[in-house]
């Protein structure tokens, strides 16, 4: 260490790292919770409520209590009092 050096030199790059490394985690997170929806959506448009329940129980807790998630859960429950696949596709 120099005299123009301070232990907090390193600090803010390294928060950056560590940054951008939790905004790819949470990316894929989301990628995966987008596969597993659309995957719930295909069982259920196809009557198969066996698939269905198990893709649902594969929802993140964290994705449903947060974000959009929580768009997507709340969402999913009005489109599903709807009944939408009574009508035929």
């Amino acid at each position: 260490m120099n005299a123009s050096s301070s232990p907090r030199d390193g600090v803010a790059p390294a928060a950056g790292v560590e940054s951008t490394r939790m905004s790819d985690v949470a990316d894929a997170q989301t990628e995966i919770d987008v596969a597993i929806f659309t995957q719930w959506v295909d069982a259920y448009a196809r009557h198969q409520p066996a698939l269905a329940a198990f893709y649902r129980k594969r929802f993140r807790p964290r994705a449903v209590l947060l974000g959009v998630g929580c768009a997507v859960l709340v969402g999913t429950l009005i489109w599903v009092a709807t009944f939408p696949v009574s009508i035929s596709i």
